[in-house]
């Protein structure tokens, strides 16, 4: 029996998620959640191309302002060749 040298690739979403960020995450009302910068350096950890780009609007700004969500900053982040806006 011959076994199968060839490495299986994994996805960016696989080896993302893969990492175990459990003990970093924070409690605030009631959520959990991941602060932006352990996120940012997780990621480039993994993935060393990603990058990221915060949309601006017409004049500039970095943020909108939405009457029921407040002030919004959107952002773009690229691995790998995908582009996916938050």
């Amino acid at each position: 029996m011959v076994k199968s040298t060839k490495k299986v690739e994994q996805t960016t979403f696989e080896k993302l998620s893969a990492v175990n960020v459990n003990k970093f995450a924070d409690k605030k009302n009631g959520l959990t959640y991941l602060s932006w910068a352990f996120a940012w350096s997780e990621t480039k950890k993994v993935c060393p191309d990603a990058t990221y780009n915060v949309v601006k609007d017409e004049q500039g700004n970095p943020y909108v302002y939405d009457e029921w969500l407040g002030f919004i900053c959107e952002t773009t982040v690229t691995i790998e060749g995908e582009t996916l806006s938050m």
